[in-house]
């Protein structure tokens, strides 16, 4: 054989090598979201494998139900993990309210410990109104909340269990995964730039004065997702507005993309437009939410939340009855394969 066959035959053997080991990863994908979505992301199937429905309660920020919210979000990561999952507490007072951000970090195994690591951050905030009696936030944002749970238990499993993509997130990148929980995020009385986003701007300046703002590679946050269309808002837009990030919602249309062009699916209609690049050619905060600060600090921001807003944003009818069960459990489907393909590379 000559060197010239010997190195064609290296390459066909290299390239085979390659689609099969994604054919593997990505039929675990598919099977990993058979077996869990339809009970752990469900508006009628209680138990207690459930992510969602145990978000139906208010969480004003210092309250009890706050307190259990915080509990149930904790006992997800001690119990139902095979990773070695880190957890923090950011606890602190202000304006007479306590608050609690909740951070969750993952750290593949063999990726080296050293502070040129990077992290990709996925966010929602999981406090409600203060200033409407009863207000449940089912949109804001307790889906977004069920949606974190149900990509870190994806990221576990998969990761843990899959020694080819664990070799390949060590040979291209120093990736880990934070997923944080923001409390305060609501205004206390009137939203301006000292009464919200308490929790945001309150980890923001910890993580700058400790450098841990330097290792976030990129900003994901969820917000306002899961809501029903309505005669009022048949359609939305999810629209990209930062150009240090396009290139990420780039990747989560091609991600819709793949299964809308499947019929077989609860993926009906496109909300994600590359092309559309109004607000992205403004580069700037358009939506004051918890990404500001950290934006501020010059972190990339991929901020996914629909326009217009639900209809019931902000009034006491934002109650489960608001959600739709298909349209949570397309997004937990996207950003689980979008976090795979990022950190794999």
């Amino acid at each position: 054989m000559t060197l010239y066959k010997r190195n064609a035959c290296a390459l066909v053997f290299l390239i085979l090598s390659i689609f099969f080991n994604v054919t593997i990863v990505q039929g675990k994908f598919t099977e990993y979201h058979n077996k869990h979505l339809s009970r752990e992301l469900s508006l009628s199937k209680d138990g207690k494998d459930n992510l969602l429905l145990p978000f139906d309660v208010t969480r004003t920020p210092g309250s009890n139900n706050s307190l259990m919210i915080q509990n149930f979000i904790t006992q997800h990561f001690q119990t139902n993990m095979k990773n070695n999952w880190t957890i923090e507490y950011d606890n602190f007072q202000e304006n007479d309210y306590n608050f609690t951000n909740l951070i969750f970090t993952l750290d593949p195994k063999e990726i080296r410990q050293d502070k040129d690591k990077k992290y990709i951050l996925f966010a929602a905030h999981y406090d409600t109104l203060v200033n409407i009696d009863g207000f449940i936030g089912a949109v804001d944002s307790a889906a977004s909340c069920s949606i974190l749970l149900y990509l870190s238990q994806f990221l576990d499993e998969i990761i843990y269990e899959d020694q080819y993509l664990i070799d390949k997130i060590v040979e291209d990148n120093e990736y880990g995964i934070k997923i944080v929980f923001f409390d305060g995020e609501e205004a206390i009385d009137e939203w301006t730039e000292t009464d919200s986003i308490y929790g945001s701007r309150h980890l923001a300046k910890k993580w700058l004065k400790d450098e841990t703002m330097s290792q976030i590679e990129l900003f994901v946050l969820l917000d306002l997702i899961g809501g029903k269309r309505t005669k009022k808002i048949t359609e939305w837009k999810i629209k990209s507005y930062y150009k240090s990030s396009h290139k990420y919602y780039q990747l989560l249309s091609e991600i819709e993309d793949n299964y809308l062009e499947n019929e077989n699916t609860i993926f009906t209609k496109k909300e994600l437009f590359p092309t559309d690049v109004l607000y992205l050619m403004m580069n700037k905060v358009l939506i004051e939410d918890d990404h500001v600060p950290f934006y501020n600090a010059n972190v990339s921001i991929l901020h996914l939340i629909p326009f217009p807003f639900p209809e019931a944003w902000h009034t006491i009818d934002d109650k489960f009855d608001t959600l739709d069960e298909d349209e949570i459990q397309r997004w937990a489907i996207i950003l689980s394969e979008f976090a795979i393909e990022v950190i794999s590379g």
